[in-house]
């Protein structure tokens, strides 16, 4: 059979007292209801997986091993998307060290540079697995610099959570585009240059518009002027005829 239960220790002087609590128990022949194990059917499926110990993992642990999806390679993802976004002196790096108070954490994957400037970071868990992984991210946000944040718990990058830091606040979710256009903005000089121009080109032709409208408003009131103007000699010329 295959026994899962909870284990509490009581710390007395001198010695820890255990108490363990007997919560299922099942036949190792029961075949396990993983989503992840439809697709190991071929090979007769798991008949010895052990049933899920949090239900927000949707992968039960022999496919979770073989599963693209797993935690380290989620974070290799998430590293070479990092990688493909570098520049400028930013580059990805994992387990980085981060102050959180008096305590060292260690963030999945960031985007910085030698000078300590964070562009995102990145917080992997594994095959669909949320636990405390927003708060995680939050609370590396609030600890650096970083104004942007993923949340990954799949490789695919579609899946993927994307952020903006809001000062003291929650962070905001945003789209990938909006995550990867900013993101450019400080990796990417040319790109930096070339969006400022862009804003510029963007006043100046605001500018250009308003100055339209007050021209058109001008031509309008004189055209009015004329028509008035036109409309009294017209009369004029009525009144001499007469």
């Amino acid at each position: 059979v295959h026994v899962r239960g909870k284990i509490r220790n009581y710390s007395q002087p001198n010695r820890i007292q255990y108490q363990i609590r007997v919560v299922e128990i099942q036949p190792l022949e029961t075949m396990c209801q993983c989503l992840g194990c439809k697709s190991c059917e071929s090979r007769g499926g798991n008949q010895t997986c052990p049933p899920l110990q949090n239900p927000e993992y949707e992968l039960c642990a022999s496919c979770y091993d073989v599963s693209p999806d797993r935690e380290d390679r989620v974070a290799h993802a998430v590293y070479t998307y990092f990688d493909a976004l570098g520049g400028n002196g930013f580059s990805p790096e994992k387990e980085r060290k981060i102050q959180i108070g008096a305590d060292d954490r260690r963030a999945d994957v960031v985007l910085v540079n030698e000078s300590e400037k964070f562009a995102a970071i990145a917080e992997c868990k594994g095959a669909g697995y949320i636990g405390y992984g927003i708060e995680q991210l939050d609370s590396y946000l609030s600890a650096t610099n970083s104004p942007f944040g993923i949340f990954a718990n799949r490789a695919d990058p579609k899946k993927w959570e994307f952020y903006r830091k809001q000062g003291q606040n929650k962070p905001d979710p945003i789209t990938c585009d909006q995550f990867k256009a900013e993101i450019k903005k400080l990796t990417d000089p040319d790109f930096k240059t070339a969006y400022s121009r862009i804003q510029t080109l963007e006043s100046e032709n605001k500018e250009l518009k308003k100055t339209q409208r007050g021209l058109k408003n001008q031509f309008d009131s004189i055209k009015v002027f004329l028509q008035s103007a036109m409309q009294g000699i017209d009369q004029a010329r009525k009144k001499i005829d007469e």
